[in-house]
């Protein structure tokens, strides 16, 4: 069977590690709009990677297609696959409309290939054990089905960012990501579902806040349901309760253990022991069996997959129904259908005003920059859809300016943008796309850039060098009067000696020796580039090195260590070093003086909040941010040396894997954890005016939540009018969720 897999996002690698347990299933090509992550895709897969569909099924011919996109290009793409004569096997949920729906499965029938629906929960062990229990009558006829399921600390990711996942652009938001497993779920186990009898929903941070929490009723013919959905109820847990006349089911999705209670006639005293007795039991039982599969390499991660996969290819080969029909899908989406007819109706987006005013200036660099006759001109940023990009974004909206955000992909950028700019789609590889955003501006902020270190060099190169290139060629040929290029102090390196001095701007750059710091290679010849094009080709560049981003909505919280059990949080060495922070507010304050000084141009500028004696260490950071969180730990030091050894392993087998990507613990990051260098920005202070005026605990504390950002000065700044541009992303209804209390750990 030849395959193809279509979207290029983080399930498409749980797809192709499933894939490859599947007898006679050859992944031969994948598809994605955004071509950076297509190439990275199709890398791991060893196929060829398309940016178009059409080019896809015409050049490859696949027999089957995986649909693993955002829901809403579920139907056109599986139609498009379909009507070329390919099996399809399409991501939950199937499509957003029931009309949507029937045109798939209508689709299917017309040209008698397979359709089938990714309900893999019902192909996990504790399901199928449980189906198994219930087909057999152990619990007798059921009358109730509980499901719950719990994102935890995973709710960040999707909470985040100023609603910049795709999630938050679904009918329901976050909750019609998920609530399909819980819908096929409570199909899978009652005897039938007439109607949605009730919806519930709850807040968990303020009132007016988007909802974070959802209850669910159902009503069958027999039977009813309830289904509960949370994206901050802790700990993890995602499970199916079944009860019956005679017994009741617990099924754990997470641990993968089932336990069943069934009725007996003893006394309640002895029941009460009984029942204790045999869930610790069959606990027990359950854990030892799963340890021992996953010690022994038989049970993997996400386990169902190569399970409903393998049943979906058998169907293809004997012409039998596939494991989850798309009538199934279709079921799930008429619940669906009615779930969200019950919710309050979003605002109309045709009831939005044409006209919109500008949000007061935050800071009192802002408020400097207003004052000042604000940025004129038109603006583009690049990165705009990252951390660093949004939040200067808002701060050029609140400031006045016409801004352009450039995005790789649209449909997942942020929504928060839109309130501050016209958000265009383009690459920095790609020419025309480029040149169509950089024309007619004065002013342009570089903010785009591979952050992680563990990506592919080619993916390094091609964005923060080759991209940097193209960028400041095209600016210059379009007559730019200011580049501000965001770089990092990880330029100087890591193994700089100055007997305790602080690293300044006239310190060299590194001379990277570790062929896994793809970041530091990458950054640094992105940095030098735009100096010396500046000395060449008269560039107007102004060159920002920032620290450790950190701030609210980052990534990752500060101190987050190794692993952490219980109390107990495994950290790599000491701690007692101090790293370099910058608070995001900070970060684009200086962004702004960057912008609006002339004696910026061709200068570079370290922006790191203290380096001095008062600075606080690694351990400091950690521990105040477990104080403002409420959750105590204690901190166990792991030897930086041990973790190089380690590092050094896992580099060695990912070469001997043909794989250039480093692994996630790699030597550059053990050393860039430990180091002990100390910068100044002393510069900036001179130059530019600069001062942080956020301190790091004052960082921390409005990171993890325990203090409100500050309320906007009451300075007058100009309107902005939202343009009906056709490179525009059209806003969504929806408002965009509170950013989650967490940062970004990347030099």
């Amino acid at each position: 069977m030849r395959v193809a897999i279509v979207g290029c996002g983080q399930i498409a690698g749980s797809h192709l590690a499933a894939l490859r347990k599947v007898d006679g299933a050859e992944v031969v090509a994948v598809c994605d709009r955004d071509a950076q992550r297509a190439r990275h895709t199709a890398e791991l897969a060893q196929a060829r990677a398309y940016t178009d569909l059409d080019a896809l099924l015409r050049a490859e011919r696949p027999d089957a297609v995986h649909i693993v996109t955002p829901p809403a290009s579920h139907a056109p793409l599986a139609i498009r696959a379909i009507e070329a004569g390919c099996h399809v096997l399409v991501e939950k949920p199937m499509a957003l409309s029931t009309a949507d729906a029937d045109r798939m499965i209508a689709a299917a029938r017309a040209h008698g290939v397979k359709l089938c629906t990714n309900h893999n929960y019902r192909f996990k062990p504790s399901i199928r054990r449980a189906t198994e229990l219930v087909a057999r009558g152990e619990i007798g006829q059921v009358l109730f089905v509980n499901s719950y399921y719990g994102l935890s600390d995973e709710g960040a990711d999707f909470d985040g960012g100023g609603g910049g996942h795709w999630a938050q652009r679904l009918p329901g938001g976050v909750f019609t990501n998920f609530l399909p497993h819980l819908l096929y779920l409570q199909l899978s186990f009652l005897p039938g579902v007439d109607s949605v009898a009730g919806v519930a929903l709850g807040r968990g941070r303020e009132p007016d806040a988007p909802p974070t929490e959802l209850t669910v009723l159902l009503q069958g013919p027999q039977a009813a349901g309830s289904m509960t959905f949370s994206t901050l109820a802790k700990p993890y847990a995602k499970f199916v309760e079944i009860y019956g006349t005679t017994g009741l089911i617990h099924a754990d999705l997470v641990r993968e253990v089932c336990v069943v209670h069934r009725h007996r006639r003893i006394p309640r005293l002895l029941s009460k022991a009984l029942f204790s007795l045999e869930a610790s039991t069959q606990l027990a039982t359950g854990i030892a069996a799963n340890t021992a599969g996953v010690a022994t390499g038989r049970m993997r991660n996400m386990p169902e997959l190569p399970i409903i996969f393998r049943h979906f290819y058998d169907s293809i080969r004997t012409d039998g129904a596939p494991p989850a029909p798309g009538e199934e899908g279709r079921a799930v989406v008429a619940l669906m259908e009615q779930i969200w007819a019950r919710l309050p109706a979003p605002p109309s987006p045709a009831a939005a005003p044409s006209v919109v005013s500008a949000p007061l200036p935050r800071t009192a660099v802002e408020r400097r920059v207003v004052e000042g006759g604000g940025l004129p001109g038109k603006i583009l940023v690049t990165g705009a859809s990252g951390y660093l990009g949004r939040h200067l974004v808002a701060a050029l909206g609140r400031c006045g300016a016409d801004v352009v955000a450039l995005v790789r992909d649209g449909s997942r950028a942020p929504r928060e943008l839109e309130r501050h700019a016209r958000v265009v789609e383009g690459d920095l590889s790609a020419p025309a796309s480029l040149e169509s955003a950089i024309r007619g501006c004065s002013l342009v902020f570089h903010c785009a850039a591979v952050t992680r270190n563990n990506a592919p060099w080619s993916e390094h190169y091609e964005t923060n060098v080759r991209g940097s290139k193209a960028l400041f060629e095209r600016a210059l040929a379009a007559g730019v009067r200011r580049i501000v290029h965001v770089s990092s102090i990880i330029v100087y390196g890591l193994d700089q000696r100055r007997g305790g001095a602080v690293v300044d701007e006239t310190a060299p750059y590194a001379e990277p020796r570790d062929s896994s710091a793809f970041y530091l290679r990458s950054k640094l010849e992105s940095d030098r580039l735009a100096l010396d094009m500046h000395r060449k080709d008269g560039l107007p560049v102004t060159v920002i090195r920032p620290g450790i981003i950190f701030g609210p909505g980052g990534g990752r919280a500060i101190g987050r260590g190794l692993l952490q059990l219980g109390r107990l949080r495994l950290t790599i060495g000491s701690g007692r070093n101090v790293l370099p922070f910058t608070y995001i507010d900070n970060l684009v304050d200086a962004l702004l003086l960057a912008a609006t000084s002339s004696a910026a141009i061709g200068q570079a500028y370290n922006i790191v909040d203290q380096s001095g004696p008062t600075a606080p260490s690694v351990r400091d950071c950690a521990l105040l941010a477990s104080e403002l969180e409420g959750e105590p730990i204690s901190l166990v030091p792991v030897p930086a040396a041990a973790l190089t050894g380690a590092a050094l392993l896992l580099e060695l087998r990912q070469r001997r894997a043909g794989s250039d990507v480093p692994p996630r613990l790699s030597r550059f990051v053990v050393r860039s954890a430990v180091c002990d260098l100390r910068y100044s920005s002393a510069r900036a202070r001179r130059d530019l005016g600069w001062e942080p005026a956020v301190s790091v605990r004052e960082g921390l504390s409005r990171t993890v939540g325990a203090a409100p950002e500050p309320p906007p000065t009451s300075a007058k700044t100009p309107g902005s009018i939202v343009e009906p541009v056709s490179t525009v992303v059209a806003s969504p209804s929806r408002p965009a969720p509170p950013a989650a209390p967490q940062m970004v750990e990347a030099l």
